[in-house]
């Protein structure tokens, strides 16, 4: 029995160093709560997103070093291509793959530059630190690479194609599209059984644009009265590729409405 307990304890001794040493343990143990450990660096973070707001749109990542030294430090990076759909020279590029922490500072800064005109969809870009004395959960960090092309509303005037199934069944639709009432609108002639239908944009949330059909009464007519609608979700400024793709409720004012919202996309035919 002692021999069965002493495996036991040895094992968990065992899988307690492990694990320690997987998930780097450091030493903060001063009265102080200074690092006592060996010299390691890290990503300040593990991941984050960057969006490009002009053309080549100049960003800075954070590396640190957990011990401050007397002279500059430089460490190296570079790009994991297994794990990267974003390409370097396209959407990225990279003028240096070396930071430099300066002398008695802990953080140094990588440069990256994002190429906006090819960021149309999100691209994910893993950076791995050469130095093999690395902070192992963030050895690595996992950038999220967008472009910001703000609302211009000459760009959504013309001719649009509507896919609404569930109000006009399978197949498209064009019709065209003027000057709303705001410099943020459009209105979208004739889009519901010949009624106009207005639709405001809010592209203030660069990760969240945001397009809204104010409620519009009498859109179409049902044998219980005129229906009113609304709806709301999301549109892409892309140029050459703008699309709005909402939901719309459909109700008659003190009747009620027809279930939940339903889907429509507008794109460029």
């Amino acid at each position: 029995m002692k021999s069965l307990k002493f495996s036991i304890l040895l094992s968990s001794a065992f899988l307690t160093l492990l694990l320690l040493t997987g998930c780097d343990a450091l030493d903060f143990s001063a009265p102080d709560k200074t690092y006592q450990g060996d010299q390691k660096v890290k990503f300040v973070e593990a991941s984050s997103a960057l969006t490009a707001f002009e053309p080549v749109d100049v960003k800075q990542i954070a590396i640190s070093h957990l011990i401050a030294v007397s002279s500059n430090t430089s460490y190296t990076v570079s790009v994991d291509t297994e794990l990267s759909t974003a390409q370097e020279g396209i959407h990225f590029n990279l003028p240096d793959n070396s930071v430099t922490i300066p002398a008695n500072e802990y953080i140094g800064h990588l440069v990256i530059e994002l190429l906006q005109e090819e960021l149309f969809e999100e691209k994910t870009l893993v950076l791995n630190l050469d130095s093999p004395n690395t902070v192992v959960s963030h050895r690595s960090i996992t950038l999220s690479l967008a472009a910001f092309f703000e609302f211009e509303r000459d760009n959504f005037l013309g001719e649009w194609e509507l896919e609404y199934s569930w109000f006009y069944g399978p197949g498209t639709s064009n019709y065209i599209a003027v000057e709303g009432t705001a410099e943020n609108s459009i209105i979208v002639q004739g889009m519901l059984d010949g009624t106009d239908v207005e639709i405001f944009f809010d592209d203030s949330d660069p990760n969240n644009f945001r397009a809204e059909i104010p409620t519009t009464p009498g859109a179409w007519q049902h044998s219980e009265g005129p229906v009113s609608v609304e709806a709301s979700g999301t549109f892409s400024t892309v140029p050459g590729s703008e699309t709005i793709e909402m939901s719309m409720l459909h109700f008659i004012p003190g009747v009620g409405g027809f279930g939940d919202p339903t889907p429509f996309v507008l794109r460029r035919p």
